[in-house]
């Protein structure tokens, strides 16, 4: 569900209800898990568990989201992050045990995954920290 919140009294009204997998797919045993909007504001990225997929829809300038893609990500998404740039979705997947990179395309905000996948065990949490150093 999306939802509008009032800059002056802070109360939210929802704008629109839609599902995170394609409309007539089986949804028994499918959660969505993380949700993030891109750095530039223009995309939203979900993870679906149990469709080991990541949904992704464009943002409109009234709020309203449209359906972009699903893409099949490691078994389980259940975690992922948006590198602060915008290049980079990082999604881990928890039942097979990898971390996948995807490229953002930054015209459509579609993903690619590299192929630069490492195995990690059970990977529930993806964070892109900054320099600590500088």
């Amino acid at each position: 569900t999306v939802l509008r919140r009032d800059a002056e009294n802070g109360s939210l009204t929802a704008i629109q209800t839609l599902p995170t997998i394609p409309e007539g797919v089986a949804t028994d045993g499918v959660s969505t898990a993380e949700i993030f909007v891109h750095p530039t504001g223009r995309w939203l990225y979900v993870s679906n568990r149990g469709r080991d997929t990541i949904a992704v829809y464009a943002i409109g300038a009234d709020g309203k989201l449209t359906w972009l893609e699903e893409t099949p990500t490691p078994a389980e998404p259940r975690g992922f992050g948006l590198s602060p740039d915008g290049k980079w979705l990082v999604v881990g997947g928890q039942r097979a045990n990898r971390v996948a990179a995807f490229r953002i395309d930054p015209g459509s905000g579609k993903l690619t995954r590299s192929g630069q996948d490492i195995e990690v065990g059970s990977p529930t949490c993806v964070i892109f920290a900054g320099n600590p150093i500088g």
